[in-house]
């Protein structure tokens, strides 16, 4: 997949010193400043108040998408939500592609993503705000632009969006029903009764089966699907042995930059499931593990700075798969479970 890095760092310097307005003037402005072009107008517009500019990207379809209308009443008279502009070359989404050839484009996109982000952040500045998963974006705030590198299952896009939008966005992003939301207690007034049961936290439970070769895979999957907010645990007949989330790598305000960290517990358990004690120090030092000086109990820790290549986060799990098999005796492995929320 061709990535076009020097266009997308020119146009994403470019939006950040650009006025910046949301009206139909603003995108001929828009035009005038970038050397873009309306297309044609038999495919100028759609129903959906959607039209295309034709850009000068070195990309395979070098054309970006306006969005308009949709939340009018909020924009106080500016018409424009968006801009979204290729970056790369598209990837195909048909539904004739075999499963390998998926998670091939998947891995393609997700270290595409990581060296393009990394050029940005490098060029440009940290971003304010940084999401993982399966389709990643980073985001950089101004007062009259939110700019943004997204990796989408067709490939690349830099995205330009009215503050007055994407603020309603993130509205809805973080809306959640709640236990008072759902009003369980006047449903269920005697939690004994056999129609109650306990919500569980977890958004997803699969079970680990630490014997089979693909365990490596099993941990990949579930981390590359892991947002920002979210936490994976691993547990043994409910105990937790080890958890995965998301960091930040600095105190700022201002930047959100983050890092992959798993805490392994090396002794969950305080008794003798933990096999080869006195090797732990050295393996998993060697392994990059770091121990937790300060934490309660045997706490070692592993960290990947994100955005991360599909490479350097399988090698991440296969180090949490490698530490289980070798530290833990688990009498029935049946009860491994990764769970996410």
């Amino acid at each position: 997949m061709r990535v076009d890095t020097q266009g997308a760092i020119e146009l994403v310097r470019f939006a950040a010193r650009h006025n910046w307005e949301w009206t139909e003037g603003g995108i001929t402005a828009l035009c005038d400043a970038t050397g873009w072009s309306a297309e044609d107008e038999e495919v100028q517009s759609d129903q959906r108040g959607t039209s295309w500019l034709a850009t000068n990207l070195q990309v395979d379809r070098p054309s970006a998408q306006v969005s308009r209308g949709r939340i009018s009443p909020l924009l106080a008279g500016q018409t424009i939500e968006s801009v979204r502009v290729p970056v790369s070359d598209q990837v195909r989404t048909d539904n004739a592609r075999t499963e390998s050839e998926v998670l091939d484009e998947g891995r393609m996109m997700l270290d595409a993503f990581t060296d393009l982000g990394n050029a940005l952040v490098t060029a440009v500045s940290p971003p304010s705000q940084s999401k993982p998963g399966l389709t990643p974006s980073i985001r950089w705030e101004h007062p009259t632009v939110v700019i943004s590198l997204q990796g989408t299952p067709s490939g690349l896009v830099v995205t330009f969006d009215n503050p007055v939008y994407i603020g309603w966005i993130d509205q809805l992003d973080q809306f959640h029903v709640t236990d008072a939301d759902l009003d369980l207690d006047d449903e269920f007034d005697d939690e004994d009764s056999d129609e109650y049961e306990e919500p569980s936290p977890y958004s997803s439970i699969e079970a680990l089966n630490l014997n089979s070769a693909d365990a490596n895979y099993a941990v990949a999957r579930v981390v590359l699907d892991l947002r920002r907010t979210g936490v994976v645990d691993l547990t043994y007949n409910d105990q937790r042995v080890l958890q995965i989330s998301y960091r930040s790598r600095d105190d700022s305000d201002q930047f959100d930059t983050i890092s992959l960290t798993c805490n392994l517990i090396v002794d969950p358990f305080g008794d003798s499931r933990c096999l080869n004690e006195s090797s732990v120090e050295s393996v998993l030092t060697g392994a990059g593990w770091v121990r937790i000086e300060n934490g309660p109990g045997n706490f070692w820790r592993m960290v990947v700075d994100w955005p991360a290549h599909y490479e350097t986060i399988f090698a991440f799990a296969d180090k949490v798969v490698s530490a289980l098999r070798q530290y833990f005796s688990f009498e029935d492995p049946s009860l491994l479970e990764l769970k996410t929320y």
